[in-house]
């Protein structure tokens, strides 16, 4: 006999699979389309994305990196954990590479995103709406997640140094940030989840706080989340401290309710 999970699990997915769909689509990263960026500095968007600009041979001296279909560890780790979840609610999940969909996958259910959108530019269709944005410090080109509407106590902006992108980034000790967001979907029907990060740890935390049960309830609770009720859709930004290997500390340091559609397609 199924056993469906309680708690903050229950609360959380829950909405998710309350219209019938029991399919999870789960949507990983590109790290070499981010890599390829980094590596030329360069900021392509998801037209360029779809375009393949970033497959224009001439030129491009890193070809052979872009075209490597290369994924990260904790993107894996994530997906095997949600196709364990999934079917405690009776349903399944459905894994697949960035580069392999299309807008009209986003009209047909739940969709989970792993990634920024420099790694996984699908994102971007969620963000005109969002409040949370991942870019680069222009000065810095370090990554930075840009508040738009900040609140008392919160800071404009929430980045890693510019160093750890370079020197030695697997023996430091720094703070760093992610966001998770539950947002509705493109369709009348169907969500969307958004974990994402400024370094692997970050986003390795923010499928841990929607697959780890205590680390939801302080998620959650976080927000004001009342016990026993579906969770409103949100988007949060939290903190971690970031070490050699994993992560430490994860605590949210802001957030915002998304009770209304937010998908906003290019």
């Amino acid at each position: 006999k199924r056993i469906e999970p309680a708690g903050s699990l229950q609360d959380f997915w829950r909405p998710v699979f309350a219209h019938g769909d029991k399919q999870l689509k789960i949507v990983y990263s590109d790290t070499s389309f981010a890599l390829w960026q980094d590596l030329n500095g360069q900021d392509l968007d998801l037209g360029d994305y779809l375009n393949r600009k970033y497959l224009d041979v001439k030129g491009n001296r890193l070809f052979n990196v872009v075209m490597r279909r290369v994924t990260t560890p904790s993107d894996m780790s994530l997906a095997v954990n949600l196709a364990t979840l999934t079917t405690r609610f009776g349903g399944s999940a459905e894994p697949e590479f960035a580069r392999d969909v299309d807008s009209k996958f986003f009209h047909q259910g739940n969709v989970l995103l792993i990634g920024s959108r420099r790694s996984n530019p699908w994102v971007s269709i969620f963000e005109p709406s969002m409040n949370f944005i991942l870019a680069k410090d222009d000065q810095t080109h370090a990554p930075v997640f840009h508040n738009r509407s900040p609140r008392p106590g919160e800071a404009p902006s929430y980045a890693i140094p510019a160093m750890f992108d370079t020197q030695k980034v697997e023996e430091k000790t720094y703070t760093s940030y992610g966001v998770v967001a539950l947002l509705r979907g493109c369709g009348k029907q169907g969500n969307t989840i958004i974990v994402e990060g400024l370094n692997s740890q970050a986003t390795q935390a923010a499928g841990d706080l929607i697959t780890d049960p205590q680390r939801l309830d302080l998620l959650l609770q976080s927000m004001g989340h009342k016990a026993g009720a579906d969770v409103t859709p949100f988007e949060a930004l939290f903190e971690i401290t970031s070490v050699p290997g994993g992560y430490d500390n994860p605590k949210v340091v802001a957030s915002r309710l998304h009770p209304a559609e937010v998908c906003k397609e290019n």
